[in-house]
């Protein structure tokens, strides 16, 4: 009688070689044994690898890769003999304009402060800095904007529109640079 109910005020009682029964009888091993510590392990590799996989590269190196995508795709269109470049249809089927399409999204959120791997200023600060005469100074330019500039994205943008080849080129190329020129807040010319 003694014993049974100091055993239930401990809720388990121990057999041999270090198992647990608990009170309702069920038997385990006391620290979750060697099941339950590689089930662990075996959780803590998953979500390492989930986390580094999700992680994304710098925005500069998804915006290189974008205009690498579409220098390629219209090199490659262009020099191809079996390819009709004059048909409507061939372009609303390529993978550059989606490209373009997302290298203007990702200026625009990199100038919107919506990319924190963007470059910011010695005092941390992004864009405008009030000067002491009372004007105004632009801050670094972003890591984007700033890798579209000195490899002259703007004037190999120009030439693939001017060449308008495929048929319609023209027009995307003016819709692409009129979106950038627009939506930045970073002045582009002097």
């Amino acid at each position: 009688g003694r014993q049974r109910r100091r055993q239930r005020r401990r809720g388990r009682r121990r057999l041999g070689r270090g198992r647990v029964v608990a009170a309702a009888g069920r038997a385990g091993p006391p620290h979750g044994g060697p099941m339950l510590q590689r089930l662990k392990r075996s959780v803590g590799e998953f979500a390492s690898k989930v986390t580094q996989q999700t992680q994304e590269p710098p925005a500069v190196e998804i915006f290189k890769r974008l205009w690498r995508n579409v220098r390629e795709e219209h090199q490659r269109l262009v020099q191809s003999p079996s390819i009709d470049l004059d048909d409507p249809a061939l372009l609303p089927r390529l993978k550059l304009l989606e490209d373009l399409e997302n290298m203007v999204s990702l200026l625009i959120r990199e100038d919107l402060g919506l990319i924190k791997d963007s470059n910011a200023g010695p005092d941390g600060r992004r864009g405008f800095r009030e000067l002491p005469d009372g004007g105004f100074s632009h801050g670094p330019l972003k890591a984007c904007l700033e890798y579209m500039l000195e490899n002259r994205v703007f004037s190999d943008l120009c030439a693939m529109g001017l060449a308008d080849r495929p048929n319609g080129m023209m027009s995307h190329i003016l819709i692409t640079i009129h979106r950038i020129v627009d939506k930045l807040r970073h002045p582009l010319l002097p």
